[in-house]
């Protein structure tokens, strides 16, 4: 999997509304390619249709504390 194939999913995600942008927040520090950054938070839009996986519902609790 490479960056280039994450940020085009999450893209077609956007478009198909499987996907929202949540929110755009931009962070100030020193950063190797400059002195801010922009991070994009995504969240399930309405087209998606999440499907739970009994073993990682499993595991998850019984390793709650």
């Amino acid at each position: 999997v490479t960056q280039r194939s994450i940020y085009y999913h999450l893209r077609k995600g956007v478009q198909t509304q499987e996907i929202e942008i949540k929110s755009i927040k931009e962070e100030k520090g020193d950063f190797s390619w400059g002195s801010k950054v922009e991070k994009t938070y995504y969240g399930l839009g309405h087209n998606s249709k999440p499907v739970g996986v009994g073993k990682v519902k499993e595991f998850l609790e019984q390793h709650q504390k």
